[in-house]
């Protein structure tokens, strides 16, 4: 793969990572690099590892609802840290949207084409 590097991630407390495996497959697919931190991931390891690898942006992935702690200190902590866009996927937007929305991260749909679309036309603009 010779196209932009995306870090990939589930949010903290998420162990069904099977949707972001499959997500991390179909990017591939579109001649991304992928760097797959996987389940669980602790947020506050997230941006040093973006800015070490000069990842161009940052996809997350859940499917439940998140704890108050990751909404309303963590994920903002991230926002504030990192200057790629940070994308959301998974079923955690049906609890959150507007939290997610509000913090200025872009939310991705199910249909991974889809989602593959938006991350195609967001990293693009930034060029």
């Amino acid at each position: 793969q010779t196209g932009p590097c995306l870090l990939a991630a589930c949010l903290p407390g998420e162990q069904h990572d099977i949707g972001l495996l499959l997500f991390a497959m179909v990017a591939l697919d579109w001649n991304y690099r992928i760097i797959l931190l996987g389940a669980a991931t602790p947020l506050p390891e997230i941006a040093p590892v973006c800015q070490r690898t000069a990842c161009a942006g940052i996809v997350l992935a859940g499917s439940y609802q998140s704890a108050t702690e990751v909404l309303n200190t963590q994920l903002p902590q991230l926002m504030r840290a990192v200057d790629v866009p940070v994308f959301i996927g998974g079923r955690t937007l049906n609890h959150h949207a507007q939290v997610f929305q509000a913090l200025g991260m872009i939310p991705l749909a199910n249909d991974l084409q889809q989602a593959m679309q938006t991350i195609n036309s967001t990293l693009q603009q930034r060029e």
